[in-house]
C-alpha cells in the first residue's frame, strides 16, 4: 500500500479562496483558543453558521469559485485542526478507516446561495502508537527537508518525548523523518495526521477521491516513504 500528502490545491486559475468564519454566529464562543484543542474536540455539536469564501490577494478580490477543500482565511477556530469540506468529501470521507475526526455541519454563503459544508476537525497524536521506535530514524533536516546545521545527523529515539528533548538542544529545534516505519496495526487506517508530512491518506482513499471528481485537492508523493515493520526485510 503506497500513502501521499493530501494537500489544498491553491491554484490563481481561477483562484481558490479560503473560508471566513466573521459572520458565524456566537464566534467569539469558540474560536478562542481553549474551546478545542490538538487533541481535544469541542464539547458541544457547533454549527458554522455561516462562512464567506475570502479571496487571497492584496486588495482581496472576489471569490469565484468554492470547491470540495478549503483552508481558512480570517476568523477560524484557534487550538486545534481543522479544514472546512464539502458534503460530498464527508461522503467519501465516511466510507473509510480515518484517525479520530469529527465534523460539524457548516453553511457556506457563496454568490447569494447557501451550499451544505462541515468543519472537519483532526487530533493531532492518533499516529504516536503507530509508530516503530526501534526502525524509523529522525534528522535534523527543516520541514523542508533543507540542512539548517553545519553536520548532517541522523538518530534513532525511543519516543517523540526524547526527539524533540534532543533536537532542542542540539538540532536548533529543526527535525525530520530520515526513515518512517510504522507497525503493521495502521494498515486499517486510510488517514492519518503526521507532524512533518501533515495529513497522509492511503492510495485507496487517494483513489476514491480522483474517482469523486473532487476538487480543490491535491496529493503529493511523501518525501520519505513509509515501510512497515513486518515488512521490512
Amino acid at each position: 500500500m503506497k500513502y501521499f500528502e493530501l494537500d489544498w490545491k491553491l491554484g490563481n486559475d481561477p483562484h481558490i479562496p479560503g473560508m471566513d468564519g466573521s459572520y458565524v454566529k456566537e464566534k467569539d464562543k469558540f474560536f478562542k483558543t481553549g474551546e478545542m484543542g490538538p487533541n481535544k474536540f469541542y464539547n458541544h455539536d457547533y454549527e458554522f453558521d455561516y462562512l464567506v469564501p475570502k479571496a487571497f490577494g492584496d486588495p482581496e478580490p472576489e471569490a469565484e469559485i468554492i470547491t470540495d477543500y478549503h483552508m481558512w482565511h480570517g476568523r477560524s477556530p484557534r487550538g486545534g485542526t481543522t479544514n472546512v469540506i464539502s458534503a460530498r468529501f464527508k461522503e467519501v470521507l465516511e466510507q473509510f478507516s480515518l484517525s479520530s475526526s469529527k465534523f460539524y455541519p457548516a453553511k457556506v454563503l457563496f454568490k447569494d446561495k447557501f451550499y451544505p459544508y462541515y468543519v472537519w476537525q483532526v487530533l493531532q497524536d492518533d499516529y504516536k502508537p503507530f509508530i516503530d521506535f526501534d526502525l524509523t530514524e529522525f534528522n535534523n533536516l527543516s520541514n523542508s527537508r533543507v540542512q539548517k546545521n553545519k553536520t548532517f545527523e541522523v538518530k534513532q529515539f525511543s519516543s517523540f518525548e526524547e526527539l524533540h528533548s534532543y533536537r532542542k538542544e542540539y538540532w536548533n529545534r529543526k527535525w525530520n523523518f530520515e526513515r518512517l516505519v510504522l507497525k503493521s496495526s495502521f494498515k486499517v487506517l486510510d488517514f492519518c495526521m503526521f507532524p512533518i508530512f501533515y495529513f497522509v491518506v492511503s492510495e485507496r482513499l487517494k483513489n476514491a477521491i480522483e474517482e469523486a471528481g473532487l476538487i480543490g485537492i491535491v496529493f503529493n508523493e511523501l518525501p520519505v516513504p513509509i515501510e512497515f515493520s513486518d515488512e521490512v526485510i
